[in-house]
């Protein structure tokens, strides 16, 4: 898998040389060049300087952004919106806190600047701290699509299997006192059709999706299971615990995580 972590500087750099040219052109206004000085601009004149030349990321849709704060941006000018701060907690109603593994709805999701000529787009969510285990693994969306509501799946995408066994979304499901897991949210342009079909098995078809891919840009929430032990100001507690048995340990299926 690639290097979770994606540019996230571009806006910053062009604010500070918008600034950096504001003030440049406010001390050529000032000299003439031939010893006279000449009367500043009106504040007017300097704030569409300013206005012009600073850079912004553009907004998400209005109906799929409400209340959506959190946005990592990517390669390519790509970016991604959830309802989650990038590096931020996860609400329960995501994961199975309220029922058995694999429950919980999918959160809302929005995005911008695919690339001119992507075929489709692929989205996959993944546990960082358990070797990757697929939450979500959606292709087929089609590139004019800008986001998807809280519980669906966007319109005319293909899901493939979760780590649960089940099609679709299955929410975050640490087990208890495993400490705080990270979940990563994963949107990828892709520069042609994986030709895949609902059920598909997600980790060949995530190794497919990161071979097509053109540009990416992730986000991270964080999840820990209820009972997990958390400091006054809610930091999770990590502690060693001796193992109460000898020998391997034999389980059936996958752990939820």
């Amino acid at each position: 898998m690639p290097d979770r972590r994606t540019p996230r500087r571009a806006a910053a750099t062009a604010g500070a040389l918008g600034g950096l040219l504001a003030v440049a052109v406010l001390a050529a206004a000032c000299d003439s060049g031939d010893g006279r000085q000449l009367a500043p601009p009106n504040p007017d004149e300097t704030a569409t300087l300013v206005n012009s030349t600073t850079s912004t990321v553009p907004p998400s849709s209005a109906a799929l952004g409400s209340g959506i704060p959190g946005e990592g941006v990517g390669q390519e000018g790509l970016t991604l919106r959830a309802p989650w701060e990038d590096e931020g907690n996860i609400e329960p109603r995501f994961t199975c806190a309220d029922g058995a593994p694999g429950s919980g709805v999918s959160p809302a999701l929005a995005w911008s600047g695919v690339p001119a000529g992507t075929s489709n787009i692929a989205l996959a969510v993944t546990d960082l701290s358990a070797d990757g285990f697929v939450h979500w693994v959606v292709v087929g969306i089609d590139p004019e699509i800008t986001g998807t509501a809280e519980g669906l799946a966007p319109a005319g995408a293909i899901q493939g299997k979760n780590g649960f066994g089940a099609i679709g979304w299955g929410g975050p499901c640490p087990p208890a006192g495993s400490g705080e897991h990270e979940y990563l949210v994963q949107l990828y342009a892709l520069s042609k059709d994986l030709g895949l079909t609902d059920g598909f098995d997600a980790q060949p078809a995530i190794d497919a999706i990161e071979a097509a891919s053109v540009a990416t840009v992730s986000l991270v929430g964080r999840y820990a299971a209820a009972g997990t032990p958390t400091t006054a100001s809610g930091a999770v507690v990590t502690t060693a615990t001796a193992p109460t048995s000898v020998g391997p340990t034999v389980t059936n299926g996958p752990s939820p995580t």
